[in-house]
């Protein structure tokens, strides 16, 4: 099936799923319409994708089947009343949106403010939380569906984030945790091989090669238990003999209580991202 797919937004996530859809070819490029603030972002978007430009968010949506909303969380409902306003809600086409924070309710309340009950299950709401890995088509994303979604519709959706890696589906209220562990997550790997580099260079090793060092540990690392498919505490016992040079550094991160630092933190992530939520 190729969806025809608008995006109102067009920042790095929109690209990304755009592109990945056109790469696993499940849309095709006269099937992409896209509108965002940024005329530059646009004139990239059609150099670089030969996509349909939108002089509007509502041509948008009268364009597609599928419409993605990738824009900054602060503006979506100012961006939902300006483009569902004059929206004919006859034909069926499903919102998948990617704003951080921002629930389904939110977006149907918005948008079903401009029609009856009928129109309103006409556009079902889906609410995705990916992460940056997915500009790599390495990525973690988690589905939601609103009260009007289907599970035809979470199917295409997880078809849409699957083109740029694999997807779960979970209850709305779970989002928050997705937040902090997957759409976060990259960080924190991102922040524990800079601290790796960096101790690396205080043992005596040029930035380079600490950073080579790591790296290359750290994609092995993933790569081992791809390919063994053994959970990572049985891996990390398998390097670490007794009495040796893993167990030294190993007994250090416990006696810190790296785990409860770790626990801390993505505890943290979550209560902010209820703060931000509202809820």
């Amino acid at each position: 099936m190729v969806f025809k797919t608008g995006f109102i937004g067009a920042g790095n996530m929109a690209e990304a799923i755009a592109s990945a859809m056109l790469e696993k070819k499940i849309t095709q490029n006269n099937f992409l319409s896209v509108n965002d603030i940024s005329e530059e972002r646009k004139k990239y978007f059609n150099e670089k994708y030969k996509v349909n430009l939108c002089l509007s968010n509502h041509e948008v949506i009268e364009k597609s089947d599928i419409i993605i909303l990738a824009v900054k969380p602060q503006v979506m409902g100012e961006v939902l009343k300006d483009a569902f306003e004059k929206t004919d809600f006859s034909s069926k086409k499903i919102i998948i949106s990617i704003a951080a924070g921002i629930t389904t309710e939110f977006i149907e309340n918005c948008i079903y403010s401009f029609t009856d009950e009928k129109g309103a299950k006409n556009f079902p709401v889906i609410r995705v939380m990916p992460n940056t890995p997915s500009l790599a088509g390495m990525g973690m994303s988690a589905v939601c569906k609103g009260k009007n979604a289907g599970t035809k519709d979470v199917e295409t959706a997880e078809t849409i984030m699957n083109s740029m890696g694999k997807s779960i589906i979970v209850e709305e209220n779970m989002m928050n945790s997705v937040t902090a562990v997957s759409g976060s997550g990259p960080a924190y790997f991102f922040y524990f091989i800079e601290t790796l580099v960096n101790a690396g260079i205080k043992l005596g090793f040029s930035r380079e090669d600490a950073f080579e060092l790591v790296f290359q540990t750290a994609k092995g690392s993933i790569a081992l238990m791809e390919k063994t498919c053994e959970s990572p505490d049985i891996l990390r016992q398998k390097v670490t003999s007794k009495g040796g040079t893993t167990e030294a550094a190993l007994n250090k991160f416990m006696a810190e209580n790296f785990e409860k630092i770790v626990e801390k933190a993505l505890f943290a992530a979550h209560d902010r991202g209820v703060e931000l939520s509202g809820k």
